[in-house]
């Protein structure tokens, strides 16, 4: 599978934004970490200015942080990709509470929440996509 281009290499002009992608957190540190090496890659590619991890619980930093970082870095447009598979308590209640919160603490960022991982247009293809070229690669039927 060929490595997709930087989608911020197609854009005729810079945009300035941060990214954040918050994920449910761990106890496990390992976990974690996968996040925040997500972050930094998904910022990467899409040619986010700053990306940044944040967690609903049992790690840190929370999204207030996240977005108080960032904010602090300068950055005034934030988009916040929840991490989640599905639309269940966490993205329907809590993710909208956690942004509104933050929303009020810091006026003067933009705050714009992201569909979650499993509400992405063309999520299923993908991952049947991904499904298939790991069944290629191992030698197993998917």
């Amino acid at each position: 599978m060929r490595r997709p281009e930087r989608f911020a290499d197609r854009l005729s002009s810079p945009l300035a934004f941060g990214l954040i992608v918050l994920a449910h957190g761990s106890r496990s540190t390992k976990a974690n970490d996968e996040v925040r090496v997500l972050a930094q890659g998904l910022g990467h590619f899409i040619g986010a200015s700053a990306a940044a991890d944040a967690f609903l619980e049992q790690a840190e930093p929370s999204l207030e942080g996240a977005v108080g970082a960032l904010a602090s870095a300068g950055i005034t447009d934030i988009r916040v990709f929840p991490y989640f598979l599905n639309s269940g308590r966490h993205v329907l209640a809590d993710v909208p509470k956690l942004i509104s919160d933050a929303a009020a603490r810091f006026p003067d960022v933009q705050l714009t929440t992201l569909p979650h991982l499993g509400g992405l247009p063309g999520f299923v293809e993908m991952v049947a996509e991904l499904l298939v070229h790991a069944s290629v690669t191992t030698g197993d039927e998917p």
